[in-house]
C-alpha cells in the first residue's frame, strides 16, 4: 500500500486568491481571463469589476510570476496577488 504524506483532508482542501487585474472591461476580456486561469490549474469562483477570486488545491500552490506571465501573455496585467482566508 502507498503510505504518503498528504491526509485525505490535504487533498480536498482548497486556498484562495484575490487577483486585481486591469483590462477586464467586457465579457470577452473575462473569458479570456477564466481560460488562462482555468489553464493554470486554477478554479475561478468570482469576478467582480477588476477582481477575479481564485481557488486551488492546497498542494498546488499557484506561483504569482507564473500567473503574472500568463496573463501578460493574453495581453492583461496583474496588479495584484493577495491571499484570503476563509
Amino acid at each position: 500500500m502507498d503510505q504518503s504524506n498528504s491526509s485525505p483532508s490535504d487533498l480536498t482542501q482548497l486556498v484562495r486568491y484575490v487577483l486585481e487585474i486591469n483590462s477586464l472591461h467586457d465579457d470577452a476580456a473575462i473569458v479570456r481571463v477564466r481560460e488562462v486561469l482555468t489553464g493554470l490549474g486554477l478554479l475561478v469562483d468570482r469576478v467582480e469589476g477588476n477582481q477575479v477570486e481564485v481557488a486551488a488545491g492546497h498542494s498546488a500552490k499557484p506561483v504569482t510570476d507564473d500567473i503574472d506571465k500568463a496573463l501578460r501573455k493574453a495581453g492583461f496585467e496583474l496588479v495584484n496577488f493577495t491571499p484570503t482566508v476563509g
